[in-house]
């Protein structure tokens, strides 16, 4: 009877290791479960940072190449406006002296007047 109740003991702790190992084995199954889960939200991360840092790497190209370009637009504009300074000066200088030619006209042709005058007379 005794070896009867020590195999009934062990039958039941059996069954007890055995349902222990079943849950033990579900638990492992769900964590691997869990592990391939993140292990994928983990390289999709990585794909996302990596696409991040080209985009990234292609905006500040751009940034260069619009700061490059803008630098060069502001050297074409203050050339522009050098041009113009030195064509106003030009225009200036021109007008004066398109002045000065007519009242240099004006005074000959009112001298022009006075001799026909004189001739007329």
């Amino acid at each position: 009877q005794e070896l009867n109740s020590a195999a009934h003991v062990l039958s039941a702790k059996d069954s007890e290791a055995g349902q222990r190992e079943r849950l033990l084995q579900e638990q492992v199954a769900e964590l691997e479960r869990r592990l391939a889960t993140l292990k994928a939200e983990a390289e999709e991360q990585e794909k996302s940072s990596e696409r991040s840092e080209r985009t990234v790497e292609r905006l500040q190209e751009r940034d260069r190449q619009s700061t490059a370009e803008l630098a060069g637009l502001r050297s074409e504009c203050e050339q522009l406006r050098l041009r113009c300074a030195e064509l106003e000066q030009k225009y200036l200088a021109a007008d004066a002296a398109l002045a000065k030619q007519s009242k240099e006209l004006a005074g000959l042709l009112e001298e022009r007047v006075e001799w026909e005058n004189e001739l007329s007379d």
